[in-house]
């Protein structure tokens, strides 16, 4: 059951990251008007920071249940 739910996350991550690159590249497009660039960058931005703070939590909970069966 728990290895179904980590397949699981892992699936969600990898969709919300190939969707926060489309992000990024929408940013970079010419055709695009600069204000819809810096709202798609500021959004890009904020889902890579989210994203980095859920790694550095899953790492840390990781490490503290690793310590207890230890």
């Amino acid at each position: 059951m728990d290895a179904a739910k980590a397949d699981i996350e892992k699936i969600k991550e990898a969709t919300k990251e190939i969707k926060d690159e489309d992000k990024a590249q929408i940013a970079q497009g010419p055709t695009i008007n600069s204000s819809e660039r810096v709202e798609t960058a500021v959004k890009s931005g904020i889902a890579t920071m989210k994203q980095d703070e859920h790694a550095h939590k899953a790492e840390q909970h990781k490490n503290k249940h690793n310590a207890k069966v230890e």
